[in-house]
């Protein structure tokens, strides 16, 4: 029997007060947290998430609740299947209030 991970980059750019964005990625079925966002250098985070087969959702928040974009200053996030072949967009945004949320499924 083949056990496979499947592996997302999650790619964020900050808007000026990068302290108030943070992300996470929940387990579909009981809501765990198995994935979240870590320190960051003010600018940007890049960061590899490999995850069992299932459902899932990605979630990411600012606690001011004007998103990442454009009043102060151009964030904004993308997440992508970091496996072999063509990168698929799983998430990708800017523009939103307190949170903005995503559901997904892996295999794609």
């Amino acid at each position: 029997v083949t056990f496979r991970v499947y592996c997302l980059d999650v790619l964020v750019t900050f808007d000026d007060y990068a302290d108030d964005t943070s992300w996470v990625i929940a387990r579909g079925a009981d809501g765990e947290v198995v994935a979240s966002s870590g320190t960051n250098d003010g600018v940007s985070s890049s960061d590899r998430v490999c995850l069992d087969p299932g459902e899932y959702e990605f979630a990411i928040s600012d606690v001011y609740g004007d998103g990442m974009c454009c009043k102060w200053g151009g964030g904004g996030y993308l997440v992508t299947d970091g496996g072999a072949g063509p990168d698929a967009v799983v998430a990708e945004g800017a523009e939103f209030g307190l949170e903005e949320r995503t559901r997904f499924a892996l295999p794609f």
